[in-house]
């Protein structure tokens, strides 16, 4: 069984690793869309998913055992941390997406990151719908070099049993330029979630 405590370390890592952004300013209480022209559809257990070729499907076994699906694009620059995005599966969640996502929001304030915004959307299929996202500087300390990340977190309460992830990181200036709020919002859940 899983504390409180666990479960926010479980967030602060998510956050760190692979975090949240504010992608075309938010998602503006909006949920999916349709594929752009150029995306591959991929799937996952209960979920699919689209992104430009550019990005490498990866599909592995997250820390909880769970399948997990990672997407990765090679950096646009030398130097840059590459743009990933990930899907992954919470299984018997503690606390609700709403709370898990106040609480993730609350933790990037207090890390002084910028650009946080929390935000219901309305997501098919989901009980609940989270948004959070938000731009911090490379990891300290050391302070490590590179450009800022924008981040974009989607968490989707599927039943009181399942949460589905959608984390995303890009480099803060190149965070349109790789569409990856595009990708999150092609999230769609699916039989089998």
């Amino acid at each position: 069984m899983r504390t409180p405590a666990l479960v926010l370390a479980i967030l602060v890592t998510i956050g760190s690793l692979v975090g949240c952004g504010r992608a075309e300013a938010t998602l503006d209480g909006k949920g999916p869309i349709k594929a752009p022209k150029g995306f591959v559809k991929l799937t996952g257990t209960g979920f699919s998913i689209a992104a430009p070729d550019t990005f490498s499907p990866q599909s592995q076994k997250s820390t909880n055992g769970e399948p997990k699906l990672t997407l990765n694009a090679r950096p646009r620059r030398e130097g840059d941390e590459p743009t990933l995005v990930a899907v992954i599966r919470d299984v018997r969640p503690q606390i609700s997406v709403l709370d898990q996502m106040t609480l993730l929001e609350d933790v990037k304030r207090k890390v002084q990151a910028r650009d946080v915004f929390r935000e219901e959307v309305r997501w098919p299929g989901a009980r609940q719908a989270v948004v959070v996202g938000w731009t911090q500087d490379p990891a300290e300390p050391p302070a490590a070099p590179g450009p800022p990340s924008r981040n974009l977190q989607l968490a989707v309460q599927v039943t009181d049993t399942l949460i589905i992830n959608v984390v995303a990181t890009s480099p803060a200036d190149t965070f349109d330029a790789t569409q990856v709020a595009a990708v999150v919002r092609t999230f769609r859940l699916t039989k089998g979630s």
